[in-house]
């Protein structure tokens, strides 16, 4: 299995993963993306086993891929709800093997694909009982062009 899984990480696949993330996180915003980049680095890390980059590529590939199991238009919300457990039943194995440094350089990557997050004034009121309307959030542009980090700049354990 390891054979296959280390072929399956070529340059040229991965690319081709990242690919179908950026067109993700297009449709599915800056939280979503969050996790599916959380999985993805967690997945190329050494560390990680054989068998957990397994469930990792199956959630990935499950949740990326345009072909479903329960097609949205025959199955409606059942359709989302299998890709959402899908990506949450990964998500909570892994989890604990996000590193600091994966979170870091996920972030870096949303701030660029989404622009920074700025919430430390909003609704704030300057006097205590005055009531402040609350801004709306403004939906980023879509993801850019990916730019890839240097080798330098890639942090994984």
């Amino acid at each position: 299995m390891d054979e296959k899984l280390t072929s399956f990480f070529s340059e040229e696949n991965l690319s081709e993963v990242w690919s179908c993330i950026q067109q993700y996180a297009d449709e599915a915003g800056r939280e979503a993306t969050r996790i599916v980049l959380e999985l993805f680095f967690v997945m190329k890390s050494p560390t990680t086993s054989a068998v957990d980059k397994g469930i990792i590529v199956a959630a990935l590939a499950y949740q990326l891929l345009p072909e479903d199991l329960m097609p949205k238009d025959r199955f409606g919300l059942l359709s989302i709800l299998d890709n959402g457990a899908t990506i949450a039943f990964a998500y909570s194995r892994m989890q604990a093997d996000v590193t600091p440094e994966i979170r870091a350089q996920v972030e870096a990557i949303l701030n660029q694909w989404f622009g920074e997050l700025d919430i430390s004034n909003r609704g704030a009121a300057s006097k205590p009982n005055e009531y402040v309307v609350p801004t709306p959030l403004v939906r980023p542009p879509a993801p850019g062009p990916f730019k890839p980090l240097e080798d330098d700049d890639v942090i994984v354990d």
